[in-house]
């Protein structure tokens, strides 16, 4: 991957990864990524270093967190979480203030509904989960 540093669309998904393949930080003009449909329990810190994405697609993975790396990615703009086994949603995602889209659909999610309302007004969150009042 070392050589496509002007890729800026990336599909990894069903490809039975179970780490985010470290090449992938080398990748400084992405805008897009999909690692849906994988098995990925964890993001490494290195993350942080693809500061170009506005599009972040990690749906039906075996994710239970989101990494503080994620704050730095601040053109983010729609971030898809579905289907993973997250019980609460990372003070972190605070942090993403051009976030117009979060979906956390088919997690086993149990959130205070005041929660939510510290996020910085996302336009939509979808989610399955066990929402507390």
């Amino acid at each position: 991957m070392a050589g496509l540093t002007q890729l800026q669309t990336l599909a990894l998904s069903r490809n039975r990864l179970v780490a985010v393949p470290s090449a992938m930080t080398c990748l400084g003009q992405l805008s897009r990524l999909d690692l849906s449909c994988n098995q990925i329990e964890s993001l490494p810190s290195s993350f942080a270093q693809l500061q170009q994405l506005v599009w972040l697609d990690l749906s039906s993975n075996r994710l239970e967190t989101l990494p503080g790396a994620i704050a730095q990615l601040t053109r983010l703009c729609e971030l898809y979480i579905s289907d993973n086994r997250m019980t609460g949603l990372p003070a972190v995602l605070r942090q993403l203030k051009r976030l117009v889209m979060l979906n956390v659909a088919d997690n086993p999610l149990a959130i205070p509904t005041e929660i939510l309302e510290k996020i910085y007004e996302p336009s939509t969150i979808l989610s399955h989960g066990a929402w507390m009042g």
